[in-house]
């Protein structure tokens, strides 16, 4: 009966105890005894992550678009579990191998998501989510509020002050319409079009997974995806295709606002090579269709991988975000 904010810090700590026991006997030379043990403390995780209360914990939707209220909290508690977790076991020395293993279990334990995403997700974000666990100077709760929002832990300390120049405001200069005989410019804007290039006619659209009609997703026939998409997936190449086709042929424009989001949303398992082949796949369909004309693009937050991250330019190596930024530049050059 009580709030579960209150019981979470208990079971945490139970928690991390199990955790780091599964840990070091997944590291132990004592083979006689350590499959017994470890399915031991397995059991015990599976009881203590029960009681944290699964069912809010859930994140499954059933839209890749939604953003439930419910799905706010699973988020929040996922988070508060994993952030201290990982500092726990960080500060312990454990192998990083080992915690994302540990990460991947609270995952699937607490279903998150099913199996096959959990495990792949926490690859996809480990460096990422690492580097910013380990470095910050937030807490766990303030890294979470941050991150998901005040409804999730109370960030009301964490502004920043930010000096302006000493600088009187212009006066307000009343704009001044143009002439309603003044030339006129028909702009296409295309957004977000997420196309998913492994969208599969027939495969299942209710999946249970963020987003299905994709390998390896059941095969359902008539039942399953149409051949031109699926409300509850993203968008098949052919009906890109179909929708620049029709464009071509039936609406005069003069230039394209491109505003990015092109990849689809398998956001758990998504390569640097994905990224740059579908945007590469698009951006030559937009030079068939529209030759000639000006586009202008612009990235959106899923161009990278992981989704959503963008490294400032003092990132330099492996996690800069060159990568990225080298090959739009090969891509839009015609354009830009």
């Amino acid at each position: 009966e009580s709030d579960r904010s209150t019981m979470l810090p208990a079971s945490f700590r139970i928690l991390c105890s199990l955790l780091l026991l599964i840990c070091i006997l997944e590291r132990s030379e004592m083979s006689t005894s350590r499959g017994r043990l470890n399915n031991i403390s397995r059991h015990l995780l599976e009881r203590v992550v029960s009681s944290i209360d699964t069912d809010s914990l859930s994140v499954k939707s059933e839209s890749i678009y939604g953003d439930t209220n419910a799905n706010n909290k699973a988020k929040c508690g996922a988070c508060k579990v994993a952030v201290p977790t990982i500092r726990f076991l960080a500060d312990l020395h454990v192998p990083e191998v080992d915690i994302v293993g540990v990460i991947q279990d609270i995952c699937i334990l607490a279903k998150i998501e099913d199996e096959l995403v959990c495990r792949a997700i926490v690859k996809e974000f480990k460096t990422e989510f690492f580097s910013v666990v380990l470095n910050t100077e937030l807490t766990s709760e303030e890294l979470c509020g941050r991150a998901l929002g005040s409804s999730c832990a109370n960030v009301s300390g964490l502004n920043w002050k930010i000096s302006l120049p000493n600088k009187p405001k212009p006066p307000v200069v009343p704009h001044i319409l143009p002439s309603p005989t003044a030339p006129r410019l028909r702009i296409l804007q295309l957004t977000d079009i997420h196309v998913d290039l492994n969208y599969t006619e027939g495969l299942s659209a209710d999946c249970g997974e963020p987003l299905c009609c994709r390998p390896p997703n059941k095969f359902l026939g008539n039942g399953g995806a149409g051949k031109w998409g699926d409300y509850r997936c993203d968008l098949p190449l052919a009906t890109m295709k179909s929708l620049l086709d029709y464009v071509k042929e039936n609406i005069d424009f003069d230039f394209v606002y491109w505003t990015g989001d092109v990849p689809p949303h398998n956001v758990w398992n998504q390569t640097r090579y994905d990224q740059l082949h579908v945007m590469s796949v698009v951006v030559d369909l937009l030079q068939k269709y529209f030759p000639g004309k000006l586009i202008y693009p612009a990235m959106g937050n899923h161009e990278s991988a992981p989704v959503n991250s963008f490294p400032p330019p003092f990132i330099k190596g492996e996690n800069s975000e060159s990568w990225l930024y080298d090959s739009l530049v090969r891509d839009w050059s015609s354009w830009l």
